[in-house]
């Protein structure tokens, strides 16, 4: 009974670390996963089989989750999946969706990173591209394709 009221600790310390580590208010992510690996000593947190991560408006759904900061203070977050599937509902009920195969979040920059054959949705139109980077900070999308191929934007005018 003791093991399991220290275990307990050490999960309840551990995540009181990762919520300040990625400022993020603890109460409001919910990570939903078949298997979950806490890694205390290098911040790594692996969440794998039907991962479901939400915080805020944003839903991320993926095969693997890996949440980790770095000694430099960098965070991160890495996903994969066939595919991901990312969400976003905005206030004004505008709903923007995003599939490709690897995520990679820099959380301390405010950059995505997106690769494999990815299809950014909005309500006005569509990019598909091999990879995109989204500055979240600049608000910039930037789409670019492999092997001599092009991206494709596809817009909606009402």
């Amino acid at each position: 009974m003791k093991n399991k009221k220290i275990l307990i600790l050490l999960y309840i310390l551990f995540f009181k670390q990762i919520s300040l580590a990625y400022d993020i208010p603890i109460e409001k992510v919910q990570i939903f996963a078949y298997n979950q690996v806490f890694y205390i000593e290098s911040k790594k947190i692996v969440f794998t089989k039907n991962v479901q991560l939400k915080y805020r408006n944003f839903i991320i759904k993926a095969d693997k989750i890996v949440l980790l900061q770095e000694k430099n203070k960098k965070n991160f977050l890495e996903g994969y999946g066939n595919p991901i599937i990312l969400k976003q509902i905005e206030k004004n009920q505008i709903i923007t969706q995003i599939s490709c195969t690897k995520i990679y979040f820099h959380i301390t920059d405010k950059i995505l990173f997106l690769s494999g054959g990815v299809n950014f949705k909005q309500i006005n139109g569509n990019i598909f591209s091999d990879n995109m980077t989204i500055n979240l900070k600049s608000n910039i999308i930037q789409a670019n394709s492999q092997n001599h191929k092009q991206t494709q934007t596809i817009l909606t005018f009402k």
